[in-house]
């Protein structure tokens, strides 16, 4: 009977579907990733409204990380609320 109850566990866990892991490690690989497609963006944009590769390096190398600093909070802020 004892097998049974470990065994009817495990199928249950099985059958529930996996939900992801809020907290801060979650909100973390959410901002670098996000930053990763966002900074991209912004250099093309930079190198096409400056036309230098290196004003568009510079505007990227500070907009990093201020957004980054800033979509971490934000993502908080809304875990907190949820």
């Amino acid at each position: 009977m004892f097998l049974d109850e470990i065994a009817a566990r495990a199928r249950a866990r099985r059958r529930r579907p996996a939900t992801p892991t809020p907290g801060w490690q979650r909100s973390l690989a959410k901002t670098v990733t996000w930053r990763l497609f966002a900074t991209l963006d912004t250099f093309v944009i930079s190198a096409l409204v400056t036309g230098s590769l290196g004003w568009a390096g510079s505007i990227v190398g500070i907009e990093v990380m201020t957004k980054m600093t800033l979509y971490f909070v934000h993502e908080r802020a809304w875990e907190w609320t949820g």
